[in-house]
């Protein structure tokens, strides 16, 4: 089903409605490699970048923020379920306004082994290319700077690339700290041979 980039008028009426109400959103969502999911979104803010209306939201499926393109969302039904604060990791609440602020939201390509496949249909990405070995590639907006960089080093054994640079040289440093007191950790408790004990993740 293509939608116009402004998104269905019903769809963006009904965003608007939830927004105004402060009221928590169903919604149907289509990725851009056809992934259809239904999620219940607490809406936060309406922009618009590179001709595209973007929903910026807190996803309960993905218990973290996540910025929706409005031309995916297929349905949006407001409820009467008022909005929630969401704390962050270190129990604050979360500074939505400064999270999706508009132009504030660089793009990022990330290629994949085939096993990540589920990254692309889980996340709203901007597009997915399938590469002749097997691999395919995502671009994505950077709505969450910490929840991506985790993400990737998570991933790590599944990632080929990532770009721009400066999003792999903070990756990589966060992955090499994570190491550094995971090794430190585990040889603290047991000696060398626990860090790389099976029972330690």
């Amino acid at each position: 089903m293509r939608l116009a980039p402004g998104g269905d008028r019903q769809v963006v009426a009904a965003i608007s409605s939830a927004l105004t109400n402060r009221h928590r959103l169903r919604i149907r969502y289509v990725t851009s490699s056809d992934v259809v999911s239904e999620r219940e979104v607490d809406p936060v803010r309406l922009h618009t970048q590179d001709e595209f209306a973007y929903l910026a939201a807190w996803c309960y499926r993905a218990d973290a923020p996540r910025t929706f393109r409005v031309d995916r969302i297929l349905e949006a039904v407001e409820t009467d379920v008022p909005v929630q604060a969401h704390p962050g990791e270190a129990g604050a609440e979360i500074d939505f306004a400064a999270l999706f602020a508009g132009g504030s939201s660089p793009l990022a390509t990330i290629r994949f082994a085939p096993r990540a496949r589920w990254f692309a249909e889980e996340v709203p990405v901007e597009s997915v290319r399938n590469l002749p070995d097997g691999d395919f590639e995502v671009t994505l907006r950077v709505t969450n700077p910490g929840w991506l960089r985790s993400s990737l080093v998570r991933l790590a054994p599944l990632v080929r690339s990532v770009s721009p640079a400066v999003l792999a040289d903070d990756v990589a440093g966060t992955a090499a700290e994570a190491l550094a007191l995971y090794g430190a950790g585990a040889v603290g408790e047991g000696g060398r041979d626990a860090a790389t004990s099976p029972d330690h993740h």
